[in-house]
Order: structure tokens, then sequence, then C-alpha cells
């Protein structure tokens, strides 16, 4: 504050008044300030959890994908020369998960 607003404070018969209210007011200025930042804080919160649930989305398919391949193939007789089938289908949910 400037001298002259100090001198005219002092000499107010509101004085004590006017210092509450300037101390409520920068009070109010930092809770602003405070405000503001934990904003901030719940957007980037906010963005990290959207890219956790589409990382979440993309391993589930991913699971489902090799569930699947591991069904199909336990449900096969297995012979030796059944062996290049058996890779075939769990290269092919292994290429679909890239």
């Amino acid at each position: 504050m400037t001298e002259r607003l100090e001198e005219i404070l002092k000499e107010s018969p509101f004085n004590q008044h006017t210092e509450e209210f300037l101390i409520k007011l920068e009070d109010m200025n930092e809770i602003t300030k405070i405000v503001q930042e934990l904003e901030e804080l719940n957007r980037i919160l906010s963005s990290d959890k959207s890219m956790f649930i589409e990382e979440l989305v993309r391993e589930q398919q991913q699971n489902k994908r090799y569930r699947e391949a591991l069904e199909e193939i336990s449900q096969k007789r297995m012979a030796y020369a059944d062996m290049a089938g058996v890779l075939r289908i769990a290269r092919k949910a292994l290429e679909e998960s890239d």
C-alpha cells in the first residue's frame, strides 16, 4: 500500500474492520491460487486416468485374443504334424496384439 493510503486507514474509525477486510482479501487471493493449482492437478490426473483406461482396454482385448487362441489350440487333438497349425494360431494372436 502507499503511505497516503496507510495514513488514511490509520485515521479511519473503521481501521480495524479495514485491516480485517484486507487480511480476508489476501486469504481469498491465496485460496484462489490454491484452487487454480488444484484445478490444474485435476486436469492432469483426468488426462492420466483416460490414458490408463485406454491401456486397460487394449490389455483386455489382447488377453481375449490370447484366451481365444489357447482355447482353439486346446480343442485340437495334437499330433506332431499339427504343431504347424498350433504355431500359426499362436503367431496370429501375437501379431494382432502389435
